[in-house]
């Protein structure tokens, strides 16, 4: 009978970490440019705000980074949000709303050549 305890109980408290890392990825972790903001506006450390980073790269995104977009005195005058969509011989940046649940395209532009070469350079570091 206590086998049966100390089973349900490790079921439980399995079951209960599984739903705290799912809620934390689908409620806690910025989805928009918006949220993003917040988040990085909002966390009171730089140690925090490096969780949100896709690796651990602290030169695209340094403390004195955190610094400046944390401080409440400089705030954007706009938060946008983008898709690059890069081909073979062109390259199209597509502005979409920010801080909605359902992405809607707000602007679409063909970019030149040097813009088209700088964004290609940025993604293959």
């Amino acid at each position: 009978m206590k086998k049966a305890a100390i089973g349900y109980i490790l079921v439980g408290l399995s079951l209960g970490l599984l739903i705290t890392n799912i809620y934390h990825n689908v409620y806690l972790a910025p989805s928009t440019s918006v949220e993003l903001f917040r988040s990085i506006q909002n966390t009171g450390d730089y140690e925090e705000v490096k969780k949100l980073l896709a690796e651990d790269d602290t030169e695209s995104f340094s403390g004195e980074d955190y610094e400046f977009i944390s401080n409440l005195q400089n705030y954007p005058h706009i938060i946008s949000q983008f898709t690059l969509l890069s081909y073979q011989d062109t390259a199209y940046l597509l502005r979409t709303t920010p801080g909605t649940e359902k992405l809607k395209i707000i602007q679409v532009e063909e970019l030149p050549d040097n813009l088209q070469v700088y964004f290609q350079e940025m993604v293959k570091d």
